[in-house]
């Protein structure tokens, strides 16, 4: 029950940032109110991953649960690191002096990359290719990958955060620093209180298309 409120929060969230979009004018706003859009699709495809993982099991026995599990897991992990990947380079183009923050445009962004989907191509390899201490073993490594690539894309926004003038970007790098953090702490946590996390990354969502809008009470009269 609480999945399905998160999944329509995230759908009214996701069709509020399409319509923002619409009526925005600089095209730096129009983007983050589209890519907003986007990364609540990560959300939801997250949620089917979890549920094909229930379904056929988190180690499929046969081919077609392979492919089907990996299909979804591959476009979570792509508009994961999409959604990333573009409000890191916007927070750090809203920087006057443009700076490299921790190497991000000199091969960090690129490091990234290549750590999550070497952790996506062996979370995609057939099961019986591997033993079971070989399983957690590959298991371990990707959690790990996975963790350093969340911490590093967060410590990048924040530091970008500080440097941002232009007062919304400001803002909605900020909520998207919050989502990214909760989507960390959703995989993690138990089912019990990952919940929490869930509602979080939707708050995030929410409060990062609000901060794109012009607030009414500010505009001169």
């Amino acid at each position: 029950m609480l999945q399905l409120a998160v999944i329509a929060a995230v759908l009214f969230i996701a069709g509020r940032a399409l319509i923002l979009r619409r009526v925005l004018v600089d095209h730096p706003y129009r983007a983050r109110a589209l890519w907003t859009a986007i990364g609540g699709l990560t959300l939801l495809s997250f949620f089917a991953a979890t549920y094909l993982d229930a379904v056929f099991g988190e180690t499929p026995t046969n081919l077609t649960a392979v492919v089907v599990e990996d299909a979804i897991w591959g476009f979570t992990f792509i508009v994961l690191y999409a959604w990333i990947a573009s409000n890191i380079n916007v927070a750090i183009d809203a920087d006057y002096f443009h700076q490299d923050v921790l190497l991000w445009k000199r091969g960090g962004g690129v490091a990234a990359l290549v750590a999550l989907f070497a952790s996506y191509a062996v979370v995609s390899l057939p099961p019986w290719w591997f033993t079971q201490a070989e399983a957690n073993i590959a298991n371990e490594v990707i959690s790990v990958a996975f963790t350093a690539l969340v911490v590093y894309s967060t410590a990048v926004l924040v530091i970008s955060y500080r440097r941002i003038a232009d007062r919304r970007i400001k803002s909605y790098t900020l909520w998207v620093a919050a989502s990214i953090v909760s989507l960390l702490l959703l995989i993690v946590l138990p089912p019990t209180i990952g919940f929490l996390a869930a509602i979080v990354w939707v708050l995030g969502l929410y409060q990062s298309v609000g901060s794109l809008a012009i607030k009414t009470k500010v505009l001169p009269k």
